[in-house]
């Protein structure tokens, strides 16, 4: 049996949500995080201004398209 993390698992269901209405997710994501969302397919496209985060964007395509 494969070991999953209890973090995989749920955005496993978030974005299988997410992928049946909108062809990508994007995020905000803490720097201690940024290892575990690339991991997972994520990109940095953008910075934030105020505090230091990462804004990123995983292509989930929809369900039914091509």
């Amino acid at each position: 049996m494969e070991y999953r993390a209890s973090g995989s698992l749920i955005m496993d269901c978030l974005e299988a949500g997410t992928m049946q209405q909108h062809g990508a997710a994007i995020l905000d994501a803490s720097l201690p995080a940024v290892c575990f969302y690339e991991h997972r397919g994520y990109r940095t496209v953008g910075h934030g201004v105020k505090l230091v985060y990462e804004i990123m964007e995983k292509r989930l395509g929809l369900i039914g398209s091509p």
